[in-house]
């Protein structure tokens, strides 16, 4: 019966005219939004998290087998969309929006950085650190008088504040 139906579906689809099968995917896909919603409402939150888990390792592995096989110019295009895509969506966030996405980076950095540096040689920590001074060294050269002004505005008030603290 599963073969017969297999089959069946396959001659129909192949008859079907562009609009018929535009129709018959966004009825398809209104379908399984349906189904998931409902079936999502019922999911513990281990199974949602198993869900979200296995979902994620198979995003993982999809963009890496894409970016492996992509030329340089399909990276370079990709890289470009995506700028764009986060540059727009940055423009529309709220403020309370553009905080909360600060602060968990600042959290996700922080917890990444303190295993990395948990973990690394002092080889590897004297290169890292040489990277970081080179890095500041030529952002420092590059930057505009303005930008140099309120650097160091914030450097001083930044020291002050340390004083005031060490201090007390």
């Amino acid at each position: 019966m599963r073969e017969y139906n297999r089959k069946y579906y396959q001659t129909q689809r192949a008859s079907e005219t562009p609009e018929q099968r535009e129709e018959y995917l966004k009825n398809k896909r209104q379908y399984m939004r349906e189904y998931n919603r409902k079936h999502r409402a019922n999911e513990t939150p281990e199974q949602r998290e198993e869900r979200i888990r296995k979902k994620s390792e198979y995003m993982r592995k999809l963009y890496q087998e894409q970016r492996a096989s992509e030329t340089p110019e399909q990276c370079e295009e990709r890289l470009k969309k995506k700028r764009e895509y986060d540059r727009k969506r940055r423009a529309n966030e709220t403020p309370e929006k553009r905080e909360e996405r600060l602060k968990k980076k600042s959290e996700y950095n922080r917890k990444y950085w303190q295993t990395q540096r948990a973990s690394e040689t002092p080889e590897q920590r004297e290169e890292r650190l040489k990277k970081a001074r080179e890095c500041d060294r030529k952002r420092k050269a590059n930057e505009a008088p303005k930008q140099r002004e309120e650097r160091l505005k914030k450097e001083r008030e930044n020291k002050r504040k340390r004083r005031a603290k060490n201090i007390s």
